[in-house]
């Protein structure tokens, strides 16, 4: 009868540190992926784009640059449509430098002359 019980006891040590292995085991595989998530998270700096696009919600562009001309200041900024329309004042006039909002694209400058300086 000893040995019955011996034999019963070193199956049940055994299955018990086997269970304990795996719990240690998975909870260093928890804790490596929470810290790699929040690495890669700090790391990137910007938010990754959505799946997809919500509705009612603005579609992810990525970082657009828009070129404006050395030594001008933007006065003020308004999105119409697709556009992207900057106020501008540069070399003492006033201009509004249009760009696509998705690409930054430049589509065009609007220059604003007051009404005695412009030719017919």
């Amino acid at each position: 009868m000893t040995e019955n019980v011996t034999q019963q006891h070193r199956t049940l040590k055994a299955v018990v540190m086997i269970l304990g292995a795996l719990i240690v085991i998975s909870l260093g595989v928890v804790l490596t992926t929470i810290a790699i998530r929040a690495s890669e998270a700090t790391d990137s700096g910007a938010l990754p784009p959505p799946a997809e696009p919500m509705p009612g919600h603005p579609v992810f562009f990525g970082d657009v640059r828009v070129i404006i001309p050395n030594g001008a200041r933007v006065l003020q900024m308004t999105v119409s449509g697709d556009r992207l329309l900057l106020l501008l004042e540069h070399d003492g006039g006033r201009r509004i430098h249009a760009a696509d909002a998705g690409s930054g694209i430049y589509l065009g400058t609007y220059h604003l002359t007051p009404e005695d300086q412009a030719a017919p």
